[in-house]
């Protein structure tokens, strides 16, 4: 088996974790910041463009969370989390094509991303 082979296998292990973890509980750097930490975990620069972007193309949105799944390792991988009033009335694919349309210039150069969405409470 080779190196390319063996991360591959770790990559996918590892979204699907993520996927399968409804909050993001799995994320260290969350847990810190959630368990007392004094001041709000540090984003990576992809995390900060992304969330930009996310804010740009869904400015009415309640909840952005973007996590960068293994910073340092052999591809960029991200988990979005989008909630967002724009979703009211679509199914789960088409909310997925907008935040996926919204990330076209930046998803040219990832490795892996896993995509949430929600309606906005109240919309």
């Amino acid at each position: 088996m080779n190196v390319i082979t063996v991360c591959r296998r770790a990559c996918l292990q590892l979204l699907r974790s993520f996927y399968q973890t409804p909050t993001w509980t799995a994320a260290c750097r969350l847990q810190s910041f959630s368990t007392g930490s004094e001041s709000p975990p540090q984003m990576t620069p992809g995390e900060s463009k992304i969330t930009e972007v996310l804010k740009q193309k869904f400015p009415k949105a309640t909840d952005i969370r973007v996590l960068e799944a293994m910073p340092g390792s052999c591809g960029s991988m991200y988990q979005v989390y989008v909630e967002a009033p724009d979703f009211k009335g679509k199914r789960i694919v088409q909310q997925h094509r907008m935040v996926t349309e919204a990330l076209e210039q930046e998803i040219a150069d990832m490795h892996g991303l896993t995509i949430q969405t929600a309606l906005s409470p109240n919309s």
